[in-house]
C-alpha cells in the first residue's frame, strides 16, 4: 500500500479557538493500508506531552469529507479553520477498526486538513 500524508489538527477544549491557526497542523505519512488505531497511535505520538495522560480509546478522529474524485477536502483549510473557530465540529467520525483507504484511497491534496481531533482536555498555554 501507498504511503500518503495527512495534515492533522488537534483542537483542545478550554483553549482559545481564535489562538488556533493553521501552524497548529501537522503532517504524518502513513501507509494507507493501516488501521485508524495505527492514526491515533501517531497522532498522539506527534502531540506529546498533550496526550500524554489520555489513553489512546479516548480521543476520536475525524476525517473531513472528500469531493467525488477523492482529491481535495469538502472544506478547504480556511473553512475548517472557520468552523473551528465558531466551535463547530465537521467530519465524519473514524472507527478504530476502520483502514484508512476506506477513507483516503490515494493522495489528497497536501493543501486541505484531512484529520480532526477535538480533544476534551485543558491545553497548556
Amino acid at each position: 500500500m501507498p504511503e500518503i500524508r495527512l495534515n492533522c489538527l488537534v483542537v483542545p477544549s478550554n483553549y482559545p479557538v481564535e489562538r488556533i491557526t493553521r501552524h497548529h497542523v501537522i503532517t504524518i505519512k502513513i501507509d494507507n493500508g493501516e488501521s485508524i488505531h495505527s492514526l491515533r497511535k501517531q497522532i498522539k505520538e506527534e502531540y506529546s506531552p498533550r496526550f500524554d495522560d489520555i489513553p489512546i480509546n479516548e480521543f476520536m478522529v475525524r476525517a473531513i469529507d472528500l469531493n467525488s474524485d477523492k482529491k481535495e477536502a469538502t472544506f478547504n483549510a480556511e473553512s475548517v479553520m472557520n468552523s473551528v473557530q465558531n466551535n463547530t465540529k465537521i467530519g465524519s467520525e473514524k472507527f478504530p477498526m476502520s483502514d484508512i483507504i476506506e477513507h483516503f484511497p490515494g493522495q489528497p491534496s497536501q493543501k486541505d486538513i484531512h484529520i480532526l481531533v477535538y480533544l476534551d482536555i485543558q491545553a497548556s498555554q
